[in-house]
């Protein structure tokens, strides 16, 4: 197969009119009223006077984009039978096809002011990027409903219309039961997509096989008011997607993304060996051999972390503590990376633990008359 050349692939698209960029675009596609009495309409071809195709070639966003087995069905409460194809085409990174994309826009943004008074629009702008959407519909009503299967006179099961393409659809088993509800009244309308060789791409790998990818898109196009006349929406009739050109999609900027970072909001990090390591954790803490508790080897803790010192205060010795009980109790502790020096208390005399004792003894008097 011969490398794909854009700009004589460009060259032949600018020269019909169905092509939306082309100059013959904007007068060659009109609205008609499909009946006098309907305010809905069809795109037509003025010189033709039959429904209009229109061609455009961008990039499939696929951040935006659901043409997979279910398109865009995400379960219930939705109705399966409203399910749609997401199709959104974003600008391509070509020097011809990109600025093809900006005319097409224009000339589809033309096209809705004629007749779109709501919401629901074909090209939109999302922040500063314009993009192409495109929502097929996934399922149409059948013009003869399919037998349902039952029981024959043998008592085997009998399932008419065993090869219809809806009904050997390959859905998920866990919305099986929702399918098999509206199959024999509805059907499937796939995606016809071709990949770069002209083979055409299975259903299961359409979302896969075009998201990224340069293609070339041909949709008819009707618009629709409601009976409120206040909401009204476009259906396209996706005819064909052609798969031009395939290569390494660059993600659009996250811009929720941080600048810098990450950011430490404790103890910075410090990398050490793993030798080191090993070694800070085996350290112990040590008190020195007086009774004094004011010295020894400080323990290498991690933050929040605290090991105590072992202290003595008279005849008795504290080891174990926490780094509140260390606090108060006298002694040195460890902190983080900090020793912090406890609070001496001096003992109490003999002369005063022998006071305090005898006036805990002495009876309480109490005046006559009081």
């Amino acid at each position: 197969m011969s490398p794909f050349n854009k700009k004589s692939w460009c060259d032949a698209l600018c020269g019909t009119s169905s092509y939306a960029a082309s100059s013959a675009f904007p007068t060659e596609a009109i609205w008609q009223r499909v009946s006098p009495a309907s305010p809905n309409s069809t795109l037509i071809s003025k010189t033709r006077a039959i429904p209009f195709t229109v061609v455009v070639v961008g990039m499939v966003d696929p951040d935006r984009t659901a043409c997979g087995l279910l398109g865009n069905y995400t379960g219930p409460p939705l109705q399966l039978d409203r399910t749609k194809f997401d199709l959104v085409l974003s600008k391509p990174n070509s020097e011809n096809f990109g600025s093809d994309f900006d005319r097409a826009v224009q000339n589809l943004r033309d096209l809705q002011k004629a007749t779109l008074k709501t919401m629901y629009r074909t090209v939109e702008k999302i922040g500063a990027l314009d993009f192409i959407k495109l929502g097929p519909k996934m399922f149409k009503k059948r013009k003869v409903p399919l037998a349902k299967p039952h029981l024959d006179a043998s008592g085997a099961y009998d399932q008419p219309n065993a090869d219809d393409p809806t009904l050997n659809w390959p859905i998920p088993n866990v919305y099986h039961e929702a399918f098999q509800a509206l199959v024999y009244e509805q059907e499937i309308t796939p995606l016809r997509v071709f990949d770069c060789d002209g083979s055409i791409i299975p259903t299961r790998e359409i979302q896969d096989k075009i998201c990224g990818c340069l293609v070339e898109m041909a949709f008819q196009l009707r618009h629709y008011i409601w009976a409120d006349k206040f909401s009204e929406y476009y259906t396209p009739d996706i005819k064909q997607i052609r798969v031009l050109e395939r290569f390494s999609y660059t993600r659009q900027e996250d811009l929720f993304s941080a600048a810098d970072g990450p950011v430490s909001f404790g103890v910075p990090i410090v990398a050490e060996s793993p030798q080191e390591s090993n070694k800070s954790r085996s350290e112990t803490f040590e008190p020195e051999s007086s009774g004094s508790g004011s010295g020894g080897k400080p323990v290498a803790a991690a933050v929040g972390d605290s090991v105590e010192s072992h202290a003595k205060t008279g005849d008795e010795s504290h080891s174990g503590n926490t780094a509140g009980d260390s606090a108060g109790n006298g002694g040195d502790g460890v902190i983080g990376d900090k020793i912090v020096e406890k609070r001496k208390v001096a003992p109490t005399s003999a002369q005063d633990s022998a006071r305090d004792q005898s006036a805990a003894k002495k009876p309480r008097t109490v005046e006559k008359g009081k």
